[in-house]
């Protein structure tokens, strides 16, 4: 069946607006710091929304997706944003080589941590495990990037990789950052560490010796959980 974009937006504006609780609205974009507007739309309401429409509309190729999810990023409203990101997440085996310029676009776009923190490990780690060779330089570019949602975005793509977490990527995404001030960086760093101390305590632990550099936020963060 073929599908039209802007129906597609018509229907989910429709969908979203029904849903609206709009004297939430403005305690959730005070919480967000004003990066966007709301609608006011409860999570579990959202997610229940999006599970319907997921399924509405799983024969949509993925070649078509993404005009959907980059239109879906310039609606004002954040709970778009939110659907763009989980849409891509739920479509993530069909990724491709090229996705990357999709995820970039969305990682990019009213950037916050709201955001970055679920593009970065579900989608843009997926990517990298999927594609490594391809995924290092991309990596790279985003790890000296003025941009520096994107090093937070690759210092912290390994969330969920576990043993499967590559310590040189690990090493090469933090090392450049050290002397960043900008505490989304720092606490990014540290995230990282703690989260990689789950699986391997020791390797954390010889990273936070090794570099004394480290800010005292990224090294509480690192060492929080370890018994030392």
């Amino acid at each position: 069946m073929p599908y039209s974009l802007e129906s597609i937006l018509t229907e989910i504006r429709t969908l979203f607006e029904s849903a609206a609780i709009p004297e939430q609205a403005a305690p959730m974009e005070a919480y967000m710091k004003g990066i966007a507007p709301f609608l006011g739309i409860r999570a579990p309401d959202r997610k229940a929304i999006e599970r319907e429409l997921f399924k509405q509309y799983q024969s949509l190729p993925f070649e078509s997706l993404p005009p959907v999810l980059l239109a879906l990023m310039a609606q004002p409203e954040r709970e778009f944003h939110y659907l763009a990101i989980d849409w891509l997440y739920v479509r993530r085996k069909d990724f491709t080589l090229q996705t990357i310029q999709l995820i970039e676009a969305l990682l990019t776009t009213k950037s916050w941590w709201d955001t970055v923190d679920v593009l970065a490990p579900k989608c843009l780690g997926y990517w990298a495990a999927r594609f490594p060779e391809a995924a290092r330089p991309v990596l790279n570019r985003y790890t000296h990037n003025t941009n520096f949602w994107l090093a937070r975005a690759t210092i912290i793509h390994q969330l969920d990789a576990k043993e499967q977490t590559n310590t040189s990527l690990l090493t090469a995404a933090i090392e450049p950052q050290l002397s960043n001030p900008e505490f989304f960086i720092r606490k990014a760093i540290g995230w990282a560490l703690r989260q990689y101390a789950r699986t391997n305590p020791q390797w954390v632990i010889h990273f936070v010796a090794d570099h004394p550099q480290l800010s005292n936020l990224s090294r509480k963060e690192a060492l929080r959980r370890i018994p030392l």
